[in-house]
């Protein structure tokens, strides 16, 4: 048997890269309206905001959310390194991909931020 730092049903905190929001303003194009008027007076999303009236510009940075393990495993006999997998998680995370406590895992999320 493999000894776990984390068991089933353990609330963890990770890391993950997602897109933010760093800038918004007025789309210059259809200034905020999000469509135009055609000839015919037809109204059409305008092409560079979507129909939004916000150009929103992003970049991508770590944020920590919170999961629950569901289910624990090695991926082979020979490899004792255990992995983890979270409910509504697509990926397996590594022992050191987890955390019991947010303070500790938002301090490694601003560090990776800080290094962008």
């Amino acid at each position: 048997m493999i000894k776990t730092k984390f068991n089933l049903g353990d609330e963890v905190y990770y890391l993950t890269e997602n897109p933010f929001p760093v800038d918004s303003h007025v789309c210059p194009d259809c200034d905020g309206a999000g469509y135009y008027l055609t000839v015919t007076n037809r109204q059409l999303d305008c092409d560079k905001c979507k129909g939004k009236g916000q150009i929103t510009k992003f970049a991508l940075g770590w944020q920590v959310l919170k999961g629950e393990i569901n289910m624990i495993f090695n991926e082979d006999q020979k490899n004792p390194l255990v992995l983890y997998n979270l409910f509504n998680e697509g990926e397996d995370f590594y022992e050191n991909q987890l955390y019991f406590a947010e303070k500790e895992a938002q301090a490694a999320c601003d560090k990776l931020n800080k290094i962008k």
